[in-house]
């Protein structure tokens, strides 16, 4: 799903660091979301910034004149801070492109705005051509829903919905471009998209984070899974044999018998379909570990040899959960960094 903010839902917060929007965006990407930003958003969101420093501007050249203070050139200030913002804001939403992106403006031809316009139908009013960003915005919702299911997140009641549904122009466009209206949803504000879209599939999260410390993933066994896995569940994992023992002749390491897993523990769990859900597992485990290699000073010259013994490891493992069949689909296992040599 591609969930798209409107500028009113967004202002103040120009940063995405603090506020409402940066943490509906947090949990977004915890649901497998994608947060897009429309052209025409991020264009009015940097006008508003100028805006705002424009504003601030006015207070420090009262205040400078007062205390005879030297000339500040401002225009070259809120210039050069504008253009930053821009880049900065361009920079959020690209360096993680699958969970963050920037809508293009899109393509529209010049007599389909007027004949809208003419029509009177939204997002432009009686009163004349007001409402074009508007225009620009909803066909950049149309141009995405045309591929993917689209979240439509803003405040302006009076241009695009009411109740958390589209006005009636929006669902005859949708119609009209031979799309389903439900692949659009709509909400009025950011609290309603977050207690009707994220959070029972949060709260669902949370579950699945909190039955994995009895070894459950919904009435899926974990700890009965990890025990028919046995040493199999190491097969891919590359173990160094020194990190387990002093004898630097060693060359190999497999893990060749596995105990009792306990101390089952997560708090990241990410949802990244509507079937697949992405878990960290923490876990501890007794591993027998065999290494093997050459000793290069034995009563044979590369006299073939081997050390075993048994460590308790703290094991880290990602899991990929299939919600409808109830089991793994795949996983990852990665050891700690310690070494138990030292423990």
């Amino acid at each position: 799903m591609v969930v798209i903010l409107d500028t009113c839902c967004i202002m103040p917060e120009f940063w995405f660091v603090d506020g409402v929007p940066n943490k509906l965006l947090e949990k977004a990407e915890q649901l497998g979301y994608t947060f897009a930003l429309p052209e025409i958003v991020l264009q009015e969101l940097v006008a508003n910034f100028r805006d705002k420093l424009d504003s601030a501007k006015k207070k420090h050249s009262e205040f400078n004149s007062l205390a005879r203070l030297e000339d500040v050139d401002y225009e070259s200030l809120i210039h050069q801070r504008t253009e930053e913002y821009d880049k900065i804001l361009r920079k959020v939403f690209d360096e993680r492109e699958n969970e963050r992106k920037v809508l293009p403006l899109p393509k529209v031809k010049h007599q389909d705005v007027i004949k809208r316009i003419c029509d009177r139908r939204k997002p432009f009013r009686h009163e004349g051509d007001k409402g074009y960003k508007d225009f620009l915005l909803w066909r950049t919702i149309v141009a995405v829903a045309k591929v993917e299911q689209v979240c439509f997140v803003s405040e302006n009641t009076a241009d695009f919905g009411d109740r958390n549904q589209l006005l009636t122009d929006y669902r005859d466009d949708l119609r009209r471009a031979g799309i389903p209206t439900e692949r659009v949803l709509y909400y009025s504000s950011p609290k309603d998209f977050y207690d009707i879209e994220c959070k029972p599939k949060l709260d669902r999260l949370r579950e699945i984070e909190e039955g994995v410390s009895e070894g459950k993933v919904g009435s899926f066994d974990l700890e009965k899974w990890l025990l028919q896995m046995g040493p199999q569940l190491y097969e891919d994992v590359k173990l160094n044999p020194t990190y387990f023992f002093d004898e630097e002749w060693l060359t190999s390491a497999t893990v060749i018998h596995t105990g009792i897993p306990e101390g089952f523990n997560s708090d990241s769990a990410y949802r990244l379909d509507d079937q697949l859900v992405w878990i960290d597992i923490a876990f501890r485990q007794a591993l027998t570990i065999k290494a093997v290699g050459r000793i290069p000073d034995g009563p044979v010259e590369g006299w073939a040899s081997y050390e075993e013994d048994s460590f308790e490891l703290d094991i880290l493992m990602r899991v990929f959960f299939d919600e409808v069949a109830q089991t793994i689909s795949n996983f990852a296992i990665q050891l700690v960094e310690h070494s138990p040599k030292d423990s």
